[in-house]
């Protein structure tokens, strides 16, 4: 933020609603139903076919799928930054669901316009 102050950023912030259903899983994950879920049966399982929240690999699924739809939409990584991509002036970084934008107030419609791509996906 301190950055944004500094040289005349705005900011706009957005959220991926239920961001980690959004990516497929890289593994086969099997849960049991609980008690209640069931009807008593608490033997039977599921293959889950996405992320969840609580599992330990959703918040890298999701940091990979939102990277590389950015990646698609013309933004560059930064090397050893893995939460921060630019592109031109544009900087956007995210913290689990959160995904922050940075940018020139003369940036503001090239920003918009990918706002309303990753309204699309998410």
């Amino acid at each position: 933020m301190a950055i944004t102050a500094k040289f005349d950023l705005k900011t706009t912030q957005i959220n991926a609603v239920n961001a980690f259903v959004h990516c497929n899983l890289d593994k086969i994950v099997y849960i049991k139903l609980l008690l209640g879920f069931s009807k008593g049966k608490t033997d039977k399982v599921l293959r889950l076919r996405k992320a969840l929240y609580g599992l330990q690999r959703s918040p890298l699924l999701w940091q990979k799928n939102l990277t590389s739809l950015l990646i698609e939409l013309g933004f560059k990584e930064i090397p050893r930054e893995p939460y921060i991509i630019l592109k031109n002036r544009i900087v956007v970084f995210f913290y689990v669901n959160d995904i922050i934008f940075c940018y020139k107030k003369t940036d503001k419609k090239k920003t918009q316009e990918a706002i309303k791509e990753l309204s699309k996906e998410y």
